[in-house]
């Protein structure tokens, strides 16, 4: 009797912490008061909220030991979560990418610095200017959290989203029984082109930055063996009037593009080799940049200012690939290492991020595929004073007002005074504005002026030194040491601040200014 005693009180102590071992495991997660925003798609509501995702690890059986036809693993939910507020970043462009082995969105400052924006499970659909991501049935606002719901596709209809719209307020996609669909948030999906009317897709839909048109590709009704790149003005096809797709090319295989700021113009890499450049004004086509200069390109995105396109392709070997990005100015010439990654990336696009509005702050119009206007009173229906021209510098005067929820300042332009919305999609930053004459001693702060485009940073002070990074205007550096005479010029140890990437440059006042 004495053993049955002692072992029934083993048996109760085992069931014991058998359920407080498991209580432990199965009690829910008490969230911080710094728990980071996740978007939860299956919550159909306006607004942001917070998902704590389960991963499900499946467990293998031993060889040899029976085993039972294993339950299906439900797929994980798609979750974003943001790491980091876009609108804290440093005024400039950015380029965003995924990487692809920390599932993690990254901003790629001018100065090589990166910042995490969001983690997630998956590589979602950006906008155009990659604020807005589709997760799940949920457009999210990465600047400000919010989320809107956008409608499913109905059960028998087989259809990809491909594309959202810079502004946000529009997506498009292609569907196999429909056509080409679009959908503006707080509508419903509205079918464009229905499939009786165009052959099969080959291209998924893009929209142009300002929701005026859309790109894609298909097969030629007439050839069956051709596929070609067409556009639709946006405006006329919803409105029911005469919906014509123009020809872009007559060549679409395995093409990649990117529409230029003002939409006027469009970059594609066909077969994925080469880029061309079409002007849709002149109805020219360019070569910018030959398959021996490209290789195999992966992504392409036009820069917010329509200077540089940028684009990625994978490299390395099968065991250890790796991606780089490259800039090309579309005036011409050859294409730039910008940067490199240890691991395979997918490019997302470019990010505009601009100052809050302030007296006396200074900035530069932006290409825009839509008419902005200076306006003589702060409100949308007042007169038009002029249309803003990519490039014009802007000055901010002392005069604001809060119409509709908008900000207008009273602004200078050229001879022009009036008013405009504040925002970040007509402008950016003037950098430019009151810099000073170089000064070259260690200590020193400098700014690569715009005629230091790819200004060459080397490993050692000599021509012969290797180089590291081709710098960009606007990348400010400072001087660490230096001079070392090498080959006749003087050569200065800088160090690019943010990243702190160091290297040797030759010192050329017309190259800098002080920052």
């Amino acid at each position: 009797m004495g053993m049955v005693t002692v072992k029934s009180g083993r048996f109760v102590f085992f069931v014991l912490m058998f359920v407080l071992l498991a209580g432990c495991s199965t009690g829910e997660p008490v969230a911080t008061p710094d728990e980071q925003m996740t978007v939860d798609p299956s919550v159909n509501t306006i607004g942001t909220t917070t998902l704590i995702e389960n991963e499900t690890t499946p467990v293998t059986p031993d060889i040899g030991q029976e085993t039972t036809t294993p339950e299906p693993i439900p797929e994980a939910t798609p979750f974003l979560r943001i790491d980091s507020r876009i609108n804290l970043l440093p005024a400039g462009f950015y380029l965003v990418f995924y990487d692809l082995e920390k599932n993690s969105l990254e901003a790629l400052s001018s100065q090589i610095k990166l910042t995490t924006i969001a983690t997630g499970n998956e590589v979602f659909d950006h906008s155009t200017n990659t604020v807005y991501a589709l997760v799940g049935e949920k457009l999210v606002n990465l600047q400000t959290r919010e989320n809107f719901l956008v409608s499913a596709f109905e059960d028998d209809e087989s259809c990809e989203i491909s594309s959202i719209s810079k502004s946000g307020h529009m997506l498009a996609a292609g569907c196999e029984n429909d056509g080409l669909k679009i959908f503006t948030i707080g509508s419903i999906w509205q079918t464009i082109l229905p499939a009786k009317e165009q052959s099969s897709l080959q291209v998924l839909p893009q929209l142009s930055p300002d929701d005026e048109q859309v790109a894609f590709c298909m097969n030629d009704p007439l050839q069956e063996d051709a596929t070609k790149m067409y556009r639709i003005d946006l405006e006329q096809c919803v409105a029911g009037e005469k919906c014509e797709p123009k020809l872009i090319f007559s060549s679409c295989d395995e093409s990649i593009f990117s529409w230029s700021p003002d939409a006027k113009m469009m970059a594609v890499a066909e077969q994925r080799q080469g880029i061309r450049l079409h002007d849709f004004v002149f109805g020219t086509k360019t070569e910018l940049l030959t398959p021996e200069q490209t290789l195999k390109v992966d992504e392409l995105a036009w820069s917010p200012d329509g200077d540089r396109i940028a684009f990625t392709r994978l490299e390395g070997s099968e065991k250890k690939p790796f991606s780089s990005i490259y800039l090309v100015n579309i005036q011409g010439g050859e294409p730039r290492l910008y940067y490199q990654s240890d691991h395979p990336i997918k490019l997302v696009g470019w990010l505009n991020i601009i100052t809050t509005f302030k007296p006396n702050a200074r900035y530069v119009v932006l290409p825009s595929e839509s008419q902005y206007w200076l306006k003589d009173a702060p409100s949308p229906d007042a007169f038009n004073l002029k249309q803003f021209i990519a490039g014009e510098k802007v000055r901010i005067l002392d005069k604001s007002e809060m119409v509709a929820g908008e900000k207008w300042w009273q602004v200078r332009v050229a001879e022009f005074t009036g008013w405009v919305v504040e925002n970040s999609v007509h402008f950016q930053d003037d950098w430019a504005y009151g810099l000073g004459s170089p000064v070259f001693e260690p200590g020193r702060r400098l700014i690569v002026k715009i005629s230091g485009n790819d200004l060459r940073l080397r490993e050692m002070p000599s021509l012969n030194g290797e180089i590291k990074r081709y710098l960009q205007p606007g990348m400010k550096l400072k001087i660490v040491d230096g001079p070392a005479v090498v080959d006749k010029y003087n050569w200065w140890l800088v160090e690019i601040e943010e990243s702190k990437i160091y290297g040797w440059v030759v010192e050329e006042a017309l190259w800098y200014a002080s920052d």
